[in-house]
């Protein structure tokens, strides 16, 4: 994963953090257009260049609302 580009996506996530909330029989994701397409960027990043066990990890009161669950995205083969 290119580090660099995972930092300044992290970045952009912290400056409108996203909120995450389990509702009955799924999980809502949702957050400004700037900090989910961010988000996405993330996604792709740990899936380009994908080893088993690659992952990021979202923490609250930082990239996350309060509220919100940490997020775990992983890769796995």
């Amino acid at each position: 994963m290119n580090v660099d580009l995972a930092m300044t996506a992290l970045d952009g996530i912290a400056r409108s953090p996203i909120t995450i909330a389990a509702q009955a029989n799924e999980i809502v994701i949702s957050g400004s257009p700037a900090s989910l397409k961010e988000l996405a960027r993330l996604c792709l990043l740990v899936a380009a260049d994908a080893d088993d066990g690659d992952y990021f990890e979202l923490q609250r009161n930082t990239h996350l609302t309060g509220a919100s669950p940490a997020l775990r995205v992983k890769v796995s083969a």
